[in-house]
């Protein structure tokens, strides 16, 4: 499934702009490899707390695994999502920048991605149910995939994994809430998490503007130092205000 969109981009889009597409998708990878770190330290713990019983206590500790992931993650999309050009440029060469809109939209696919609930579903041996909704979903990605890019272009290409992330979270959160018993509005830390959503996105606004009207003209590895510094402060000023 999570190929689909690729696969479509290589029917669709000549050999340049398929690399292009292939360049944005590697995002998807090192989110992936980020959240996995956070899920082994914590699946032990859950696993245990299945085994005698205790649910909602295994669905807490995935809320504050969730939490955490969402406050260091969520800066980092939203500094990619800033300074996309850039990045694809300084990596890839700017012959790949058309990568960036694709970037774009997967990065607010990849927003959903903080939410990680395989673990769960694993733990309350939901496998069946996973095979069968990753087979619907999979009917709904490609179709739009296609369309997308057949109207949108590259970036439209994208549109169906972004759709297929959120029906997967809505669809496994309603699961998860039949078997456990855990209402959706008590499986995650919401509120935190839309706190860390809003501070990314004052801090990400802050440092694109500091780069784009004070460094227009600087060396794109300058306005990438800038950028980063700019909206770490930001992002971490925040997080300490409202802490203390």
């Amino acid at each position: 499934r999570a190929q689909a969109d690729q696969w479509v981009a290589a029917t669709l889009f000549a050999l340049h702009s398929f690399a292009a597409f292939s360049i944005a998708a590697i995002l998807g990878q090192l989110v992936n490899i980020f959240r996995t770190s956070v899920v082994e330290a914590f699946m032990p713990s859950m696993s245990r707390m299945e085994a005698a019983g205790d649910l909602k206590s295994m669905m807490e500790m995935n809320a504050r695994a969730n939490a955490m992931v969402g406050m260091l993650l969520l800066p980092m999309l939203g500094f990619v999502f800033a300074f996309a050009e850039d990045l694809v440029s300084v990596v890839y060469t700017a012959a790949y920048v058309d990568a960036a809109p694709v970037m774009r939209v997967y990065i607010i696919g990849m927003v959903a991605l903080v939410v990680e609930l395989s673990s769960v579903l694993q733990l309350l041996r939901q496998g069946m149910f996973s095979l069968g909704m990753n087979v619907v979903v999979l009917a709904v990605a490609v179709p739009l995939s296609w369309f997308g890019g057949l109207e949108l272009g590259l970036a439209g290409a994208a549109a169906g994994s972004v759709t297929a992330l959120y029906v997967d979270r809505v669809l496994v959160l309603q699961r998860i809430a039949a078997v456990s018993g855990v209402p959706v509005r008590g499986q995650q830390h919401w509120a935190s998490l839309g706190r860390h959503f809003a501070w990314t996105g004052a801090a990400t606004f802050v440092a694109w503007l500091t780069v784009h009207y004070a460094f227009a003209g600087a060396p794109l590895v300058v306005r990438l130092a800038i950028g980063a510094a700019v909206l770490a402060a930001v992002y971490g000023a925040t997080n300490w205000r409202n802490r203390s």
